[in-house]
């Protein structure tokens, strides 16, 4: 899964302080939080998954198993919410 690149099927995003608002493929509103918002930031098509992790471990202090499992449940949400797609 690491080596899938994630692709953003977002219509709008805009940040507000802390949080972006997102206007979705589904036409649906959603808030996500300044991590998720960073991560579908990233998402563009030519980042993989494992460069999206690269990235904040270098950003972040957080732990590597910490921050994958994080990562997969962010990804995972936004795929529910179909916000992004994963490619090969």
């Amino acid at each position: 899964m690491s080596s899938k690149k994630p692709i953003q099927l977002v219509i709008k995003c805009r940040k507000e302080g802390d949080f972006s608002i997102v206007y979705g493929k589904t036409l649906e509103i959603c808030y996500l939080n300044k991590t998720s918002g960073l991560v579908l930031s990233l998402c563009n098509g030519k980042n993989s998954i494992a460069d999206i992790r690269n990235y904040m471990l270098a950003h972040f202090e957080v732990e590597a198993s910490e921050l994958e499992d994080d990562l997969v449940n962010i990804i995972r949400d936004l795929q529910w919410k179909q916000m992004v797609v994963l490619e090969e």
